[in-house]
């Protein structure tokens, strides 16, 4: 091969790696694998979670992290629609459940295991967020792992109980 052949071939190897090349799936891309719900260790996570809220109760701008992954699929369905529908408006849950109000203050955290209940675990967490407050929160058994189902505020009197479910469940404000 020639001098100038040889330069040819060069300059023609070069245009083609620098000429943008589109590329082609050999095969389908991989279905999505379903989103794994649950934790591990409820009492742990429930004592995490509200560990992160006496941070932001330090911190005003700090955002306590969503905790979508632990639910089960039927309370992240109705949490799901409330963000849904409300679309501007109020939603049905108006409140950090986590804390039983809108603001974050919370000090004096204690979590603890209640006896299981049907196959539920019941995590109560007791703490002040302005006043006492007792939050009980039910998981159930998922994939091996633990799902958040329920929130229960177990309240003294019986106008301020309330369940999760039953705010997201109910009509909208």
């Amino acid at each position: 091969m020639g001098k100038y052949m040889k330069f040819a071939a060069a300059w023609l190897c070069l245009i083609a790696l620098a000429a943008p090349v589109q590329a082609v799936p050999l095969t389908a891309p991989p279905a999505e694998a379903p989103v794994a719900r649950g934790v591990k260790d409820p009492r742990a996570f429930v004592q995490a979670q509200y560990a992160q809220y006496i941070k932001a109760s330090a911190d005003p701008a700090m955002d306590v992290p969503t905790v979508d992954f632990a639910m089960s699929p039927g309370l992240f369905a109705l949490i799901e629609r409330d963000r849904a529908e409300s679309d501007g408006m109020s939603p049905r849950l108006d409140f950090d459940y986590w804390v039983n109000a809108q603001e974050i203050a919370v000090k004096s955290v204690k979590v603890a295991e209640r006896p299981k209940k049907g196959g539920k675990r019941i995590i109560r967490a007791t703490f002040n967020n302005g006043r006492p407050q007792t939050i009980d929160f039910y998981f159930v058994a998922q994939d091996g792992q633990w799902a958040l189902d329920d929130v229960v505020n177990a309240a003294k009197t019986a106008e301020e109980r309330w369940t999760l479910r039953e705010i997201l469940s109910g009509p909208r404000p």
